[in-house]
C-alpha cells in the first residue's frame, strides 16, 4: 500500500523528526511511503500554494493516509485530509504502535 504522510509544518522549527519516524515505522510494515518532507529535497521558502500543488498530487497517487499528532492545528494537513476524505481513502492515526482506522 502506498500511504502519504500528513501533519503540521508551518510554523514547527523541527517539524521533519515525526515524518521520518512514521515513514520508517510504515517502511518496516511493508508500506511504501510518500514522505512530504522529502519532496523539495530541503528547500525551504517556497510558497505555501506550491508545496500544496506538489502534496495535491502525491496524495492522488496514495492508497491511504497517516495523520500525525497536531494534524488537526494545520491548515495545510486539514486540507489533505479533507482531500483523502473526499478520494475515499483510508485515513489512519498510529496509537499505542498500531494503526487506527478513523
Amino acid at each position: 500500500m502506498i500511504v502519504y504522510i500528513s501533519g503540521p509544518v508551518t510554523g514547527i522549527p523541527d517539524y521533519e523528526p515525526p515524518f521520518t519516524s512514521e515513514e520508517e515505522l510504515l517502511i518496516n510494515e511493508g508500506h511504501t511511503v510518500i514522505n512530504p518532507c522529502n519532496a523539495f529535497r530541503g528547500q525551504d521558502g517556497l510558497s505555501q500554494a506550491l508545496y500544496m500543488r506538489f502534496h495535491i498530487h502525491s496524495i492522488l497517487m496514495a492508497d491511504a493516509m497517516v495523520l500525525l499528532p497536531g494534524w488537526k492545528s494545520s491548515k495545510g494537513a486539514q486540507f489533505e485530509e479533507h482531500m483523502a476524505r473526499t478520494l475515499n481513502l483510508p485515513i489512519y492515526i498510529r496509537r499505542g504502535g498500531e494503526l487506527i482506522l478513523q
